[in-house]
């Protein structure tokens, strides 16, 4: 029989397992096979990943905020402060400068520069309160001199800082992926020219889609053609097309762009053309009219140059069109040719302020199927070369690499300084799609908190900007106060006048008027020597010549200034000798002393507040730049959008709402300190997949549903653990986490629902067979065990404790009532009864009316300390009874209930144990002289008053657990030998002294009778009687000695044993 088990044991576990391989390998097949051409939203593995690599990111990184990088936000604050965004671009200049004079060692800005700004007037009379003051009065003439180029501001400001990295952007479509544009490009150069067969191509099969197709058709031809005859028109045009006119102006414009960008893209591959150059090849004799046809030209010239500009940031393709230049630096690596991330609609930075930059670099992002970035493109491909990512960048200055010291190894790592040695080399790994996965650091899930890199506002260094500007235009106010008291000090002066490229000479003019013209010539000569600086249109050796020249003049200024002042003093003094009727009989002498103390208050007065004021500012200023030195010193400073109205906000692994630059700095972070995350590539984790799939469907094929529940929980989160703490913490290696575990559990579940389904269906059976004998929970808990199931069909000599139970007297009760009491009452009684047995393990072998018949320590369910849980049950079994005698009242069962009395008898020996019987009918029971030894001692109890009888064994077995009363040696019927019996009476300390004192007297008397000394026993439990009168037990031995005296037993066979003569 067991070899039989055992066979079919073995068969179940195989079947078992290659079932869950099966669900593990079609599961697999969905992962790697099918999902991937599924769209974005419907990759429910794909995107359980990214959830437990977020999880990993945030909660098993080690990887620091050690690079030096400083966040400089424009924030709400910073908006407060400066304005509304866009900012002058001559704001974002004077940062720059702050920035750099307090000592950062790069600047990367998050900002696009791609178009110019207009040219403003910056009037001094309409600056500051004017709105409300009205115009204030201005010490100098309004000329050219007062235009604001702030494209040029910009431009020097990036150039003399020598350290500024820019950024330009553009749409770069998934790998595989292609704009309806290119589409429609790569169609018609491939000879389709019918916009209804391209849409077919295209999949195009809504209206919508058909009629973009239509028209991108349309202007991808009109713009063939116009490449070809750019001053078509529209009806020229419609007419070499063979389309409608009306079609045709709805494209034109679009063509008329790209043509001119084509045609522009020609000539600056032959060499850079200038404008007129330009405007002659394209336009050719109508290259002087003013129309839309010359703008479009105007703007791709203009686009052209940015190109140009960007071009020295770029790494040069393999198969570029070769310059002088790109000569010597073209590409030795041929892979970096296969970067799939192409840049389409990029828009290179405006030429003027590209020119100026240090490098300049992309800040596309790519974000995955849930819309979170994970990963950035290293290099974009564009049509100028390979663009690097703007933290790739920074990372080429930090390190000193050139870009064109970049390649691609067969490893698929960027290698940053492939002719250095192994030790200047920095190996950065991609993934498949030749992305550069971000490592976060570990903090910057918190970085509100300010636990990661440091954000400064930049309204902290817009407040140096601020007070100098304060401090400037307070200097303007004080030259309009200035020029009164000059005013009032002197009548003529000598000045030089002239233009400052041609010769000065001198000239004799009124005090007054010489003074302003003076200070009109330094403020001129200054402005036209910063504006040759910003356009540098002129020598540098001339710019400083007429630097020098405004600085001196500026030194006369300010001596004649003090001259001024002075003189006015003087004059105060001598005037205020002179009493009022001096100065009323000499007017003229009256007109000097209101002149020169009119002076005098504006010295003592606005001139001291305003050098008060602008002495507060510089020490706000020199405060701002103590405070700021020390965080932006040797720093790489970020600046880029952090406002909660600007728009770069991506969703990270970090944060849902980040801003876009933070993702720059961990990219360079992550390059600074040579710390990357590493993917592990398809076939590991196919491979991965399968094995705990498989391990998962032996050990359930092996274990019962919840041992192998827990053996696979153990299995996964042991996997867990080693794939977060080991593989990612220590090592930075993205491997495969949610798909081999949602593996795991559906291979559980697949052969857990086999073996429901199938193997299970013995264990269901005998589990529901152990149910007629004890509670299904025990039941189903015991069928888990295959030695349960074995044991179940075999029958086993073993030691057990036999229970039965009867209530007194119910024969009797039950014929006096109604069948429906009767049947409720017992019902109840038993239901109650064997919950109490069930509670303790045991199993009810059978009713017998109102009759039990239980047993312990059965092969199914092993217990080895059977008689102590037997005594137990059967004082619950009692205490049950009175509890529920005490929940019924006086109604017609409750009265039955009332009368209810139960005695049980337990016997502890061998007995046969097993599922007996035939094939018609069968019992898991116990046979054996213990089981009719205990079916006595239960009647037995009616012999001695009592309730609870047990065997001697039982006694032996469970010590000195309880309180007993022994009360005989019983002769049973049938039997040769004898049987000590005991009363079982409580728990152990539940006796008090008057019954501890009666069970000595009692068991006394007994050992007379066993002593064969008839008249003191009875004269012992007579007494006893006369304490007790219902004791039972003394009343039998008093029967029992009376008939020894009347015939005496054979002495040679005298065993002390009393003879139950009732079965």
């Amino acid at each position: 029989m067991g070899y039989l088990v055992s066979m079919s044991r073995h068969r179940a576990t195989v079947i078992g397992f290659l079932v869950g391989l099966a669900a593990t390998l079609l599961l697999a097949a969905h992962v790697f096979w099918v999902e991937p051409r599924l769209s974005g939203r419907a990759r429910l593995f794909e995107r359980l990943e990214y959830q437990s690599f977020d999880f990993r990111i945030n909660h098993c990184n080690t990887l620091g905020p050690a690079s030096p990088l400083v966040h400089l936000d424009i924030d709400d604050n910073a908006l407060a402060r400066v304005g509304r965004w866009p900012w002058k671009r001559r704001d974002v200049a004077d940062l720059i400068r702050v920035t750099t004079e307090l000592g950062a060692r790069s600047i990367l800005i998050d900002l696009l520069f791609d178009e110019p700004e207009q040219v403003s007037i910056s009037d001094p009379a309409y600056s500051g309160d004017a709105d409300i003051e009205g115009p204030a009065e201005v010490v100098g003439e309004l000329s050219d001199a007062n235009r604001v180029f702030d494209d040029l501001e910009l431009a020097e400001a990036i150039r003399a800082s020598g350290r500024v990295i820019l950024s330009v952007q553009g749409d770069v479509p998934p790998p595989g992926e292609q704009s309806v544009r290119r589409r429609v490009e790569s169609l018609l150069r491939g000879g389709e020219s019918d916009w209804q067969a391209i849409a077919r191509r295209m999949n195009a099969t809504t209206a919508v889609g058909r009629e973009i197709v239509r028209r991108e058709v349309l202007r991808a031809r009109a713009a063939t053609e116009l490449s070809r005859r750019f001053t078509l028109g529209d009806a020229e045009l419609a007419a070499a097309l063979g389309a409608n006119v009306d079609e045709v102006r709805e494209v034109i414009a679009g063509a008329k762009s790209r043509a001119a960008a084509a045609r522009m893209r020609e000539l600056f591959q032959r060499g850079q053309p200038t404008l007129a150059e330009a405007m002659a090849a394209i336009l050719g004799d109508a290259k002087d009219s003013r129309t839309a046809d010359r703008r479009d030209v105007v703007a791709a010239y203009r686009e052209a140059l940015g190109w140009e500009a960007l071009r020295p940031a770029m790494i040069p393709l393999p198969d570029e069109p070769s310059t002088a230049r790109a000569a010597e630096e073209v590409l030795k690596n041929a892979r970096l040719g296969s970067i799939p991330h192409r840049a389409e609609n990029l828009s290179p930075v405006y030429f003027l302020i590209g020119r100026a930059a240090a490098d300049i670099g992309a800040v596309n992002f790519r974000g995955d199927s849930d819309g979170v970035v994970r990963r950035v493109p290293p290099l974009i491909r564009t049509e100028s070369g390979l663009l690097r990512h703007l933290g790739v960048a920074g990372a080429c200055r930090e390190l000193g690499i050139a870009a064109v010291d970049l390649e691609l190894s067969g490893d698929n790592e960027l290698v940053f300084g492939a002719s250095l040695d192994m030790d200047g080399r920095v190996a950065a790994p991609l993934d498949a799609g030749e992305n550069l996965i971000i490592h976060w650091t570990n903090t910057a899930r918190k970085w509100r908190q300010g636990e990661d890199f440091p954000h400064i506002s930049a309204a902290k260094a817009w407040s140096i900007v601020d007070a100098r500007r304060q401090v400037a235009a307070n200097e303007t106010t004080m030259a309009y106060i200035l020029a009164e008291i000059v005013s009032a000090a002197r009548g003529e002066a000598t000045v030089e006048t002239g233009s400052a490229g041609g010769e000065s000479k001198p000239e004799s003019i009124a005090g007054d008027a010489a003074y302003r013209q003076k200070v009109n010539n330094q403020l001129k000569l200054a402005r036209e020597a910063h504006l040759a600086r910003l356009r540098g249109e002129r020598p540098d050796a001339e710019i400083r010549e007429m630097e020098q020249r405004a600085a001196a003049l500026k030194a006369e200024i300010r001596a004649e200034q003090e001259q001024a002042i002075s003189a006015v003093e003087a004059a105060c003094a001598e005037l205020e000798a002179l009493t009022p009727e001096d100065l009323a009989a000499d007017a003229a002498l009256k007109a000097d002393y209101d002149k020169y103390m009119g002076a005098r208050r504006l010295i003592a007065g606005d001139l001291a507040q305003l050098k008060q004021a602008n002495a507060r500012l510089q020490e706000s200023a020199d405060a701002a730049r103590r405070e700021l030195g020390p965080r932006l010193k040797d720093q790489i400073v970020l600046l880029g959008y952090a406002a909660t109205a600007q728009g770069d906000i991506v969703s990270t692994p970090i944060d849902p709402v980040t801003n876009g630059v933070m993702c720059h700095a961990h990219v360079l972070n992550s390059l600074l300190l040579r710390r990357f995350v590493r993917t592990t590539g398809t076939a590991a984790g196919a491979t991965a997949f399968i094995v705990l799939g498989g391990l998962v469907s032996l050990i359930t094929a092996r274990l019962g549903p919840w041992r192998s529940l827990l053996a696979t929980a153990g299995l996964l989160g042991a996997f867990g653990l080693f794939n977060a703490l080991w593989l990612f913490q220590r090592r930075d290696v993205w491997f495969p986490l949610a798909g081999p575990i949602v593996a795991g559990g559906v291979a559980w579940a697949a052969v857990t629902l086999f073996r429901q389904l199938t193997a299970e269906k013995d264990r269901r059976m005998f589990a529901r067979q152990l149910s007629t004998y004890t509670s299904p929970a025990i039941a189903a808990k015991i069928a888990e065990s295959p030695a349960a199931m074995a044991a179940f069909k075999t029958v086993q000599t073993r030691d057990v404790t036999c229970l039965f139970s009867d209530l007194a007297g119910f024969t009797t009760i039950s014929e006096q009532q109604d069948a429906e009491v009767v049947q409720l009452v017992l019902n109840t009684y038993l239901r109650r009864m064997s919950e109490v047995i069930w509670a303790q393990r045991g199993l009810i072998n059978k009713f017998m009316g109102d009759g039990i018949m239980a047993f312990f320590n059965p092969s199914v369910d092993p217990m080895p300390e059977h008689p102590r849980v037997a005594c137990e049950t059967a004082l619950l079994m009692l205490e049950a009874l009175d509890a529920l005698k005490s929940e019924h009242g006086t109604g017609a069962a409750d009265g039955v209930f009332q009368q209810l009395d139960m005695r049980i008898g337990l016997a502890t020996g061998l007995a046969k144990n097993g599922d007996l019987g035939s094939d018609l009918k069968a019992d898991y029971t116990v046979i054996g002289d213990v089981v009719n030894l205990a079916a006595r001692l239960e009647p037995a109890n009616k012999v001695f008053g009592t309730k609870l009888m047990i065997s001697g064994p039982t006694r032996e077995a469970v010590k000195d657990a309880y309180e007993f009363r022994y009360l005989a040696e019983l002769q049973v019927k049938g039997k040769k030998t004898t049987v000590p019996v005991h009363e079982l009476i409580g728990r152990r300390g539940t006796l008090t002294e008057d019954q501890r004192a009666y069970i000595e007297r009692f068991e006394a008397g007994v050992a007379l009778y066993k002593a064969m000394k008839w008249d003191e026993c009875i004269v012992h439990f007579t007494r006893m009687l006369a304490r007790r009168p219902d004791d039972a037990g003394a009343s039998r031995y008093i029967d029992a000695c009376q008939e020894f005296k009347q015939f005496p037993p054979d002495e040679g066979e005298w065993r002390g044993a009393l003879e139950l003569k009732e079965k």
